[in-house]
């Protein structure tokens, strides 16, 4: 019977440019490799674009529509994969993160937004485009106390091959590979776009704090598994009984959130 130390122990390789062994699980190389980067090269990106340092980096700051839901600052917030460059000693980085969507009632700057050189849809089959460009850590939403946010969140990641993340994944772990219909499921495991938002530190009602089974994948994603089982929409928000699984709104007073 192997143990975990002998496990451990096989699962070492050595490294092809220093000859060091470095661990290699499941046939996918599981660490980080970069050059060495110099410090303290880069300006940390600021809040607007007043603030870009030397990389084109800074972070966006959300737009408030205060007018679909009165009396509440709105958001329509999407996660989408993107690239940017984190280092000058590094060549851009695929990241996931968020980007505000462009609304009637807020524009900004309509940025086309793409994914491989191809425009993002939403699940109605419209173009996507942002208020601004997508930035790492942003947009960060600046609220008032007592003053409710609403958010429609938008999962408009990769479907099909094109989910699947670009980092390894231990699909042994419990939620990471097979779902609950095991082998007659078709695909049988759970997708890697599923996406979540979550709040931390504040009294904020159940549906709209984002645990665990709240995510969502992206519309026309082909899965038995479209949506966490607790996924609920906030009962006075539009188009509530969309089928589509397009979005997870959720609606809570809050003092500061970085999608």
């Amino acid at each position: 019977m192997q143990t975990k130390k002998s496990i451990d122990r096989a699962a070492l390789v050595p490294d092809p440019n220093t000859g060091y062994l470095i661990p290699d699980y499941f046939g996918t190389a599981n660490w980080a490799y970069s050059p060495p980067l110099r410090k303290f090269v880069d300006a940390m990106p600021g809040l607007g674009p007043s603030s870009t340092n030397a990389l084109g980096q800074y972070i966006p700051i959300a737009a408030p529509d205060t007018t679909t839901y009165p009396g509440s600052d709105y958001y329509e917030i999407a996660v989408v994969e993107f690239t940017e460059q984190m280092h000058s000693d590094l060549p851009p980085t695929t990241l996931r993160g968020y980007v505000q969507l462009s609304t009637t009632a807020v524009p900004g700057a309509q940025i086309t937004l793409t994914h491989n050189g191809a425009p993002i849809v939403k699940g109605d089959g419209t173009p996507a485009y942002g208020v601004d460009a997508p930035h790492y850590m942003g947009p960060a939403i600046i609220a008032t106390r007592d003053v409710p946010v609403r958010i429609k969140f938008y999962n408009l990641l990769p479907t099909g091959a094109g989910g699947g993340l670009f980092i390894p994944v231990d699909t042994t772990v419990m939620g990471a590979g097979m779902g609950p219909l095991g082998m007659d499921a078709v695909p049988m495991d759970y997708t890697q776009n599923r996406a979540n938002i979550h709040l931390h530190g504040n009294n904020t009602i159940w549906i709209s704090d984002g645990t665990p089974h709240q995510w969502i994948t992206p519309a026309g994603e082909d899965t038995p598994y479209p949506q966490g089982v607790s996924v609920v929409n906030v009962p006075d928000m539009e188009n509530v009984d969309d089928p589509r699984d397009v979005y997870r709104p959720c609606t809570t007073p809050m003092h500061k959130v970085q999608g």
